[in-house]
């Protein structure tokens, strides 16, 4: 289906589908570019971005797990099932060499799917990745919050979860913390796709409270310098391996707490290269997607340099 300038279809194997917006059509000698949204978010936020990398690469962004139209499990929300499913989408779409760009956990995602799929990603820009130094003793971020775990994850998805309409939560969003300075056809795209119909008609969050809080617990763990990973281990170990070229980015404007993380970030990349975009927040790609673009399209180019 062909909406707003991007297609949309599904991948992957029943029960685990995820849903995948494309911005130009594959060509032979066109690049692939990866874009992954953070927590909370779906694919379609990066629209701004991929109509201006669309030019030179056909563009694939998705909706993680827990999100948009993509499956929601009822667990399964550790960093490595979320890294699994980028390695699913390099696979399934057949994209060797590719560019990508995440943000926030969508940036780990792509980091560790770096780490086990060499061949298929050519490079990595990471906008302010969840991160630890999972072989450092627990390093939490400057202005720590001291309150337990579950009261902080609990204060965190304490939210309005349903609406009349699209309209309303349009409404309810423009001008407010985050959102305060993304375009009105982004916040549209984002609660368009990020919300759902109910049969009564109205509309509701697809990222639902209850697979959010696992996600915060996971997410709020990497912060605190705490996180065990799962039976299979933690997958923040794998990025010392990670050969592929690496920029870490951060935001002006974000809290101290993802700066924190893109150092730990950085030191288990020690090859990897630190930039910060100006005069903005942790939504960089929503208020400023010019900057992102130009930033990719550098990135891009000086790779092997």
């Amino acid at each position: 289906m062909m909406t707003a300038g991007f297609e949309e279809f599904d991948i992957g194997p029943p029960g685990g589908r995820l849903h995948v917006l494309r911005w130009g059509a594959p060509e032979p000698e066109r690049p692939a570019a990866l874009l992954s949204h953070g927590t909370g978010f779906c694919a379609a936020v990066w629209h701004d971005v991929a109509v201006a990398l669309a030019d030179e690469f056909v563009v694939y962004a998705w909706d993680r797990r827990g999100h948009g139209a993509s499956h929601a499990p009822a667990d399964a929300y550790h960093l490595a099932d979320f890294a699994e499913d980028a390695v699913v989408i390099c696979e399934e779409l057949d994209v060797r060499n590719a560019l990508a760009v995440g943000h926030s956990a969508g940036a780990t995602d792509l980091l560790i799917a770096a780490a086990r799929r060499p061949e298929r990603l050519a490079c990595v820009l990471a906008i302010e990745p969840t991160a630890m130094n999972p072989f450092e003793p627990p390093d939490p971020a400057p202005g720590h919050d001291e309150r337990p775990l579950a009261d902080r994850v609990t204060g965190a998805v304490r939210r309005r979860t349903a609406f009349d309409d699209i309209a309303a939560v349009v409404d309810r969003y423009r001008g407010r913390g985050i959102y305060a300075s993304w375009p009105e056809h982004l916040l549209r795209l984002y609660v368009e796709h990020g919300f759902g119909g109910r049969a009564d008609g109205s509309v509701e969050i697809r990222c639902r409270p209850e697979h959010e809080r696992i996600m915060l617990n996971h997410i709020f763990s990497v912060m605190d310098g705490t996180y065990r990973g799962d039976r299979r281990g933690n997958p923040l170990r794998e990025l010392t391996r990670l050969s592929c070229p690496v920029t870490v980015a951060t935001n002006a404007q974000s809290e101290p707490v993802y700066h924190h993380m893109a150092a730990a970030a950085m030191a288990l990349l020690p090859h990897a290269t630190r930039v910060e975009f100006p005069g903005t927040g942790h939504t960089v790609a929503q208020e400023s997607p010019g900057e992102v673009s130009s930033a990719v399209r550098s990135f891009w180019s000086h790779r092997s340099t």
